[in-house]
């Protein structure tokens, strides 16, 4: 394990898409209720990442996104 030093700025380039999901499972002797919604859009990352020595981080992201998210679950009934 060694220090690093984290200095990075996301910046977003994408249309914002908003989602979210609503699943009611039912296993055996178990009821499982999830509820998430979010909103996120794809993004760069840039910055350095660097032990002091070696920066990690030379090249801008790929496939970066910067989103917000509530979830929440409920399980009922499992042993």
């Amino acid at each position: 394990m060694f220090d690093v030093t984290v200095n990075v700025d996301w910046t977003g380039t994408g249309d914002i898409v908003r989602d979210h999901s609503n699943t009611n499972d039912t296993y055996p002797g178990c009821h499982i209720i999830n509820r998430w919604k979010g909103s996120g859009r794809d993004a760069n990352a840039s910055g350095v990442v660097s032990d002091g020595v070696t920066d990690f981080t030379p090249d801008p992201s790929q496939g970066a996104e910067v989103g917000y998210v509530i979830d929440g679950f409920e399980i009922m009934g499992c042993e």
